[in-house]
Order: C-alpha cells, then sequence, then structure tokens
C-alpha cells in the first residue's frame, strides 16, 4: 500500500539534487515507490495471480496482466494523476492515458512499463524485472530508470 507522507519525503529529497527538475523528482519518487510495491508483494500469491487476459494481436504471445502489474502502474497512474504535469502515458498495460484534465503547462510524455518481467516473476525470476517511466517532452527524453 503506497505511504504518501514516504512519498512526499522523497519527492522533497530529489528535489533538493541540483541535477534534478522538478518534473524528475516526480518520476524518481514514483519509481522509488513503486519498488517499495513490488517488494512487498514479492513472494505473495496476489502478485502472480492473473487479473486480466490481453484480447486482439497486442502481446498475443503474452496476453495475461498478472497483479504485480496492475499493482505496479496503478501507483504511476495515481502519482502523476495527483501531479500539477499534463501528462499523456503510454503504457503497456493500460494504453494511452489521458493525465491531462484541468491542467496546464507543457504536455509531458511519459512511457509506462513499471514492471517489466512479470512473466519471468510468475515463474520466480526475479533477478529478470525492472521498473521505469521516462519522461518525454517534445523535445527531450528525461529521465529513464
Amino acid at each position: 500500500m503506497a505511504d504518501d507522507k514516504l512519498f512526499e519525503q522523497r519527492l522533497k529529497n530529489f528535489g533538493k539534487l541540483e541535477i534534478v527538475d522538478d518534473s524528475t523528482a516526480l518520476t524518481l519518487a514514483v519509481v522509488a515507490e513503486t519498488l517499495d510495491i513490488l517488494r512487498d508483494l514479492q513472494g505473495k500469491e496476489s502478485g502472480a495471480m492473473v487479473i486480466q487476459t490481453r484480447k486482439g494481436e497486442w502481446k498475443s504471445w503474452d496476453a495475461e496482466v498478472y497483479g504485480v502489474d496492475e499493482a505496479a502502474e496503478g501507483a504511476y497512474i495515481r502519482r502523476i494523476k495527483e501531479s500539477s504535469y499534463p501528462v499523456i502515458l503510454l503504457s503497456e498495460e493500460a494504453g494511452r492515458v489521458d493525465l491531462t484534465e484541468g491542467k496546464k503547462g507543457k504536455k509531458l510524455y511519459g512511457i509506462s512499463d513499471p514492471f517489466d518481467g512479470s512473466w519471468l516473476y510468475k515463474r520466480a525470476c526475479r533477478s529478470c524485472s525492472t521498473a521505469r517511466l521516462p519522461s518525454l517532452t517534445k523535445d527531450s527524453i528525461r529521465l529513464s530508470l
């Protein structure tokens, strides 16, 4: 479960770094929170449970969406939605998610695959998973973890 106080502290701490702007601090805090979620799900049946099956051509060779995928991506979407940044999120699991409503400023584009390796996770290959969220503008890629 997300810890709002810890998230805010991380956001504040990352924001203190000279080389980190506010949107990058947000990205780092979201990734750190997602890693906590993944750690908490480790070894639990709920993380490996199939919660959805993709339909059609998209990833037909890997059609299952696991609890770990949904939990990780849910954290990304929640935190970005709560932020002041107008973001269009392109997600492996959810598709295109428009998080710009009521927000001003330059639109950012994020590519989300918060848990890359769920198929391997289900088969207990823990070292083959990552969390990442690049933040894109029209002119540059800011961060990819």
